[in-house]
């Protein structure tokens, strides 16, 4: 099989093709690892960012949980003072006049 000046005209350009697109199969496994490597490197770093600001949040819902049971103990303490005091004021069955007619 020979060659004509022709076809060796319009097969040296397309060899040079050929050896690029060579090339880049030959890379693209590499590429496709590094990409996969960095997509996975920033997940991690954003569950690491979710996993802080739950954390915090969390820390934050504590503290405001324990104010308001301390606010509640409080106003749970004010309440039964308040109603000791009428208690001592009202008894339930005896009455605030005395009757002493005969």
């Amino acid at each position: 099989m020979s060659l004509k000046a022709v076809e060796l005209q319009i097969t040296i350009p397309r060899t040079h093709d050929a050896g690029k697109i060579q090339e880049q199969l030959q890379q693209r496994p590499l590429n496709d690892q590094a990409h996969l490597s960095n997509e996975q490197r920033k997940e991690i770093e954003k569950q690491q960012h979710v996993t802080s600001e739950l954390e915090k949040t969390e820390k934050e819902k504590i503290k405001d949980q324990s104010k308001q049971n301390q606010s509640n103990s409080n106003q749970h303490q004010n309440n039964s003072k308040n109603e000791s005091k009428k208690k001592k004021t009202q008894h339930p069955y005896k009455g605030q006049k005395v009757d002493i007619s005969l």
